[in-house]
């Protein structure tokens, strides 16, 4: 199972939650049929002591300022990944500034992940690595 981070700019640990929950998060996950997708909260800090400095003021560029919370998004590959893009582009475009981490070195706003989705990518939430 692999992971992104999203990473938002003003919105609380229980925003984020409150969105969540509107697309099913009850306990660390969201899911559907035989599908999941875990959300698991980390504190911004944390998460920004794994950057190195160029990454920190990308992000901080990116968000307008440095990031007030942080979500780490890990799913299987296939049809769950398929459902972690589907949440996470909600969750994206519901509280901005926010910009997802793909674990390569890239952030994707959440414009990127929109039009991704329109897609509707066979790797989901990892097509990201391939775009």
């Amino acid at each position: 199972m692999d992971s992104v981070i999203l990473f938002f700019g003003t919105a609380s640990h229980a925003q984020v939650e409150a969105a969540a929950s509107a697309v099913g998060f009850v306990n660390g996950s969201i899911t559907h049929g035989s599908e999941s997708v875990y959300l698991q909260c980390y504190s911004a800090e944390d998460q920004l002591a794994e950057l190195d400095r160029n990454e920190v003021e990308k992000l901080s560029s990116a968000l307008g300022g440095k990031p007030t919370s942080a979500y780490q998004v890990s799913a299987r590959h296939g049809p769950a990944a398929c459902l972690a893009l589907n949440v996470v582009g909600q969750l994206l475009s519901k509280l901005e500034p926010a910009v997802l981490n793909d674990d390569f070195g890239n952030l994707w706003s959440p414009t990127e992940v929109s039009s991704l989705l329109g897609n509707n990518p066979e790797g989901g939430i990892y097509a990201l690595r391939n775009a």
